[in-house]
């Protein structure tokens, strides 16, 4: 699983998410908004930085069940739609 890939696929669905640094503290990353809060968020070491895409898809659908990301109504690269 690709970090981008799943961060446009989140994108696609109208599920905000958003990932940043910090020195010392690693990879903060979280699903929601600035405006409507963070609704799932959690901290990274660097060398987990490919455990973060599988931790995004998890909690995608665990917070937002029957949406067009859960049912895999949103496109994959390539063109079709994700089994």
């Amino acid at each position: 699983m690709d970090l981008i890939d799943t961060m446009r696929r989140l994108y696609d669905a109208e599920i905000n998410c958003g990932m940043e640094t910090f020195f010392a503290g690693g990879i903060h990353v979280w699903l929601g908004d600035e405006h409507n809060g963070h609704k799932a968020d959690e901290w990274f070491d660097w060398d987990e930085l490919d455990q973060i895409p599988g931790w995004l898809d998890r909690e995608a659908r665990r917070l937002y069940p029957g949406s067009a990301y859960d049912v895999h109504k949103v496109a994959i690269p390539g063109g079709s739609a994700r089994p």
